[in-house]
């Protein structure tokens, strides 16, 4: 096992040393991945910005109604639609009308009430 190791070492090092002594390799080397850095790095961004949604409220309570409130006054999120039934989901996703669908469940608000954070299975 070590002499496999050793062996896998030696071959890097010659690869280095041939690869380092053509100098418009070396260049390549360098250069390339630092002008990649300064372009995509302005360009990719992974911002939210005007992200549109819809909603499936099947809840209706105010604690409901004030979570999508605080989606809607985010800034970032803007509601395409609201549901009302889970069929129209697969339809507004498949035509990108909408990112996402936020779907509350019928008892959402009581189990907010009760302090439980997500439905077990």
């Amino acid at each position: 096992m070590l002499d496999s190791l050793l062996r896998i070492v030696a071959l890097i090092r010659k690869e280095l040393l041939a690869v380092l002594k053509d100098a418009r390799t070396r260049n390549m080397l360098m250069i390339q991945p630092v002008l990649q850095c300064l372009i995509f790095g302005y360009a990719a961004t992974l911002d939210l910005n005007n992200v549109p949604y819809a909603a499936f409220d099947r809840d209706r309570s105010t604690a409901s109604s004030a979570l999508l409130a605080k989606l809607d006054g985010s800034g970032v999120f803007h509601r395409v639609a609201n549901l009302t039934e889970a069929d129209q989901m697969k339809g507004l996703i498949d035509n990108q009308r909408v990112l996402l669908v936020v779907q509350i469940a019928p008892d959402f608000q009581r189990r907010l009430s009760a302090g439980r954070t997500r439905r077990s299975r």
